[in-house]
């Protein structure tokens, strides 16, 4: 189990004895918004971060580092993430308000991660703070 903690610190708890695994600071520089497993049973869960980005970890490699990253072009911190439920190379992310009164919503396949697949701004006057994908997706 994943616990981010004080959202600047990673934590990894043994699921069987409640014992603490391993703990990490995530970023020097940033807070964790919110965390998800990218795919059941995978060990990887991936994070929406305060610095613009969105990050991977595989809990069986550690938690020192990312095994991957995404930026967004607007760089605005990401506040939600949300892992495809039925394929583990889609995430989507939403960033808080900025400019003159943008969010956006980026899609990404991480195979191809320089930039988003998709990106929806326009569409919210507000911070994004919830994604879900339709139950029938």
């Amino acid at each position: 189990m994943m616990s981010p903690k004080a959202k600047d610190t990673l934590t990894l708890i043994d699921k069987v004895s409640g014992v603490v695994a391993e703990s990490q600071r995530a970023f020097k520089d940033a807070r964790i918004t919110q965390a998800k497993p990218l795919a059941p049973g995978s060990g990887s869960f991936v994070a929406s971060v305060s610095n613009g980005t969105v990050a991977c970890w595989d809990t069986r490699a550690g938690l020192a580092r990312p095994v991957w990253t995404l930026q967004g072009a607007s760089k605005a911190p990401y506040l939600c993430v949300e892992p495809a439920p039925h394929d583990a190379n889609i995430v989507v992310a939403g960033t808080e308000q900025y400019g003159h009164g943008d969010s956006d919503i980026d899609i990404w396949d991480i195979r191809s991660a320089a930039a988003p697949q998709s990106k929806y701004n326009e569409v919210h006057s507000d911070d994004i703070t919830v994604l879900q994908y339709h139950p029938d997706a």
